[in-house]
């Protein structure tokens, strides 16, 4: 009888899995002009249905003065937000830098913001020790950017298109240098828009 119980509970419970998926698929469908799939450790990555503005608020350089964010206008850019107190950022910070080597120039940019409080203080020391070719040092130490977008883990990583609208994003570490990486990026790159 318990048995009985049991193997009704798991269909049931298979049942209520299934009707959920038909109700995520049906308010999420995939269209044709959707990017390749890609996902990281933690997640897969989540387009951003409607598109919306990249809210960038003040950023700083390594000398402390504002970025200027006008140089990335026009750019598909990989917004990474770190920091150095973060295992899985360190982790996965070597395969955005080879990105950045393999893929950067005047369409694409990896912009990876660190989001310690202490700004250069201890992301100076830590570019340092890690010898990062290819990347620029952005802060956000009060979290100004980070909050709008809705950070709410580390490490976290949104898509921006070439017209400057948030179009996707991935929770936690990634293999960022992967062909199917790449293939996501190529996709926004070469992607015409109407």
């Amino acid at each position: 009888m318990k048995q009985t119980r049991g193997w009704r509970g798991a269909v049931a419970a298979m049942q209520g899995f299934l009707v959920a998926l038909a109700v995520l698929v049906h308010a999420f469908p995939v269209r044709a002009d959707d990017p390749p799939s890609f996902a990281g450790k933690v997640g897969p990555y989540v387009l951003v249905r409607p598109e919306k503005p990249v809210p960038f608020q003040t950023l700083l350089g390594p000398d402390g003065k504002a970025v200027d964010t006008s140089a990335w206008k026009g750019k598909v850019l990989l917004v990474n937000f770190w920091a150095t107190w973060c295992a899985p950022c360190i982790v996965e910070m070597p395969t955005l830098d080879r990105l950045q080597g393999d893929l950067g120039g005047d369409r694409f940019q990896v912009v990876t913001i660190a989001l310690d409080r202490q700004g250069m203080e201890k992301v100076g020391p830590f570019w340092k020790e890690h010898g990062y070719k290819h990347l620029p040092i952005v802060l956000d130490p009060k979290w100004e950017t980070a909050r709008k977008l809705g950070v709410d883990s580390l490490p976290q990583t949104f898509m921006v298109d070439r017209r400057g609208k948030v179009v996707g994003y991935l929770v936690g570490p990634a293999e960022w240098d992967s062909d199917k990486a790449k293939a996501l990026i190529r996709y926004y790159i070469d992607k015409k828009y109407e």
